[in-house]
């Protein structure tokens, strides 16, 4: 079975994007949306991990699009933080390993190439001026 295409997006924070092979990016900021904040029926105690972890991201990781995948992070780290003996070895493992989607381990962030700062201008003049690279 091949492997499935990457995104343009995943592309540029790997730092593999190529113009002759991936084609014209989109304005970098429509890319870039924020995460945004916990869900608005979430308990406080939800809300605190969600800020907690968000502030603990590395930048241009999280967006929008994103969310469903980082509530499943801070419902497992609730989980782990409100009872550790419940804890199976499934889903400790879950936590490990979406704690590395979003570059939240040492292994996590060596896959990713992200911008140390807020990004400004096209994401043509980002790929142009090399601040994706490594």
């Amino acid at each position: 079975m091949p492997t499935p295409r990457k995104s343009q997006r995943l592309h540029l924070i790997e730092g593999t994007f190529r113009k002759d092979r991936h084609g014209e990016l989109p304005d970098i900021n429509a890319i870039l949306e924020p995460l945004g904040d916990a869900p608005k029926l979430w308990p406080a105690v939800k809300k605190e991990i969600w800020k907690e972890l968000a502030g603990l991201l590395p930048p241009g990781v999280a967006e929008r699009a994103d969310r469903t995948m980082f509530e499943v992070l801070v419902n497992l780290t609730w989980q782990m933080r409100r009872s550790p003996s419940t804890m199976t070895p499934a889903l400790a493992g879950q936590l490990r390993a979406t704690c590395g989607v979003f570059g939240m381990s040492p292994a996590g962030r060596a896959t990713l190439a992200v911008p140390t700062r807020p990004i400004s201008g096209s994401a043509e003049s980002y790929v142009q001026h090399g601040k994706h690279a490594r």
